[in-house]
């Protein structure tokens, strides 16, 4: 009631709400609306897919023809993720005097894998940040690679993508081969002291050897012992000195020695391991150093590296019968040891190399040199797998 006694108060009409009818004709707007939308969306993402469909996928042979990105800049952090290997070629005409079994080469980042039988090639991504010296070293399902500098490694195994190394091999200071199918890892233990692991392919320890000195290779799965007084050959588990001098190279049947006395006079022998005995040969004017040479099997050629006239390192093969220099050959890694650019073919008459970062295979008795026609160039190292 108002103030004056009049009727009701009329009040301003508010908002009424929606009639039953209303309210369902909205709800199938909204329905209607939603379905439109999905509709839309499937319709676009069956398109995508048909056009992708449509797109060509580039075969096998294409894939591998495609260069291989540069290698990330040196953090096991941000390589690449591994890549499955490629088949460059089902089959073809070999290495041609490289003789049987598997031929592994590498570049700055690839790791090729040649069946001398077959022609086969296959190629898998294996960057390890770095085109310094390697250790390039085959076993029997897989090929090691380690830096010489404090990278990791890698472990490539056939058909499979490459693995980083771990455990021992990965903090190993060095790599070396040995036999069936295991491998010698070296670590410096203080100043004058080093030890020798033997492992298998995966890093398993089976025994170890620690003495005052360095271990280098023998050329045949052992190990010689070299310190101040000379170099030393481990013979029924006992070390029997064999120079006061230095290895020069080593083979599966000799060793080449030298030894200089008062004034610098220097006497190059040849070894026989079988014997034990050593013959002169005419080597002191050749200017091979530091070790880490391949001798052939039969004892008569050495191959090693040496310095050029302007400086650089180049690759030796020297008949020690004669003292000539067969061939030389440009080095394609700055490395002092020529194991892991070289090879002897597993016959033992031909010497397969690197030439400038190309494939070379040299008979040692004329010289020729012979080229495979592999298309792969820029390599840095090379094994074999015999069979």
């Amino acid at each position: 009631m108002d103030a004056a006694g009049g009727g009701p108060e009329l009040l301003e009409a508010g908002p009424q709400p929606p009639s039953p009818a209303a309210r369902r004709r909205r709800l199938l707007l909204v329905v209607a609306a939603v379905l439109l939308l999905t509709v839309l969306g499937v319709g676009t993402l069956l398109q995508r897919e048909r056009v992708a469909a449509e797109l060509p996928v580039p075969s096998p042979a294409a894939r591998s023809s495609r260069p291989l990105p540069t290698p990330l800049p040196v953090s096991s952090t941000r390589r690449p993720q591994p890549d499955d290997p490629v088949v460059l070629r089902r089959s073809g005409p070999g290495v041609p005097g490289a003789g049987s079994g598997e031929l592994f080469l590498r570049s700055v980042d690839t790791v090729y894998r040649i069946d001398l039988a077959s022609g086969r090639v296959t190629s898998t991504r294996a960057g390890l940040g770095t085109s310094g010296p390697v250790s390039f070293l085959a076993l029997p399902a897989a090929v090691v690679l380690r830096p010489l500098d404090l990278l990791p490694g890698l472990r490539v195994p056939d058909d499979r993508p490459a693995l980083e190394l771990q455990g021992r091999l990965r903090r190993a200071s060095s790599v070396l081969p040995a036999t069936q199918g295991r491998l010698w890892i070296t670590a410096r233990a203080d100043r004058d002291r080093s030890t020798a692991v033997l492992v298998t392919a995966d890093g398993t320890p089976v025994r170890s050897l620690g003495e005052n000195g360095s271990f280098v290779a023998d050329g045949s799965g052992g190990l010689l012992l070299v310190d101040t007084g000379g170099v030393w050959e481990r013979r029924q588990a006992r070390w029997h000195r064999i120079t006061t001098g230095s290895v020069l190279a080593v083979g599966p049947h000799h060793y080449l020695l030298s030894t200089c006395g008062i004034g610098h006079d220097c006497t190059t022998v040849r070894y026989d391991r079988r014997t034990h005995r050593s013959t002169h040969v005419p080597a002191e004017r050749l200017q091979l150093f530091g070790g880490g040479g391949l001798l052939s099997p039969d004892g008569r050629y050495a191959a090693s590296m040496t310095y050029s006239e302007d400086g650089s390192s180049i690759a030796e093969l020297v008949d020690l019968t004669s003292g000539h220099v067969v061939t030389e050959l440009e080095e394609p890694n700055a490395s002092a040891d020529i194991t892991s650019l070289a090879v002897w073919s597993a016959d033992g008459r031909r010497l397969v190399v690197l030439n400038a970062g190309r494939l070379v295979v040299v008979d040692p008795a004329t010289g020729q040199r012979t080229e495979p026609d592999l298309g792969l160039s820029d390599l840095l190292g090379l094994t074999l797998r015999t069979p």
